[in-house]
């Protein structure tokens, strides 16, 4: 049995979708507040009288990058750009098909990434 839950306010007379601020007495909603006691109150009802079964352990999958304690990626060269003479990206002075600037010509050559890329988000936890 799968089941989700998606909590949405609406006001039939204008289009779009509003804030839930206040909504069930919440200052804010999230998912670990109404939408969870919807989903709790329903699977329990649903679930009444079966068998608690537990999940299998979970397989050893080793590391990866940019996880925890896996090693740093490792920097790479950076291809050296051609002359595209505004082929594509403009040249006429008119934008070009992309909108791109007047002349063509190349790009200056990046230099190498020498650190491993942000990590976006926070593992482990709910933003409030």
């Amino acid at each position: 049995m799968v089941t989700a839950v998606s909590v949405f306010k609406e006001d039939p007379k204008n289009a779009g979708l509003q804030s839930m601020q206040g909504v069930g007495g919440y200052s804010k909603v999230f998912g670990a507040d109404m939408p969870t006691d919807v989903w709790t109150g329903y699977m329990t009802a649903a679930l009444q009288g079966r068998p608690v079964r537990q999940f299998r352990p979970a397989p050893t999958l080793g590391q990866s990058t940019d996880e925890y304690g896996a090693p740093s990626p490792t920097p790479s060269a950076t291809a050296t750009p051609t002359d595209t003479a505004g082929a594509t990206t403009g040249g006429a002075g008119d934008g070009g098909l992309l909108g791109g600037t007047t002349g063509g010509g190349t790009s200056p050559t990046p230099a190498p990434t020498t650190s491993p890329p942000a990590t976006a988000g926070i593992r482990g936890g709910a933003a409030r």
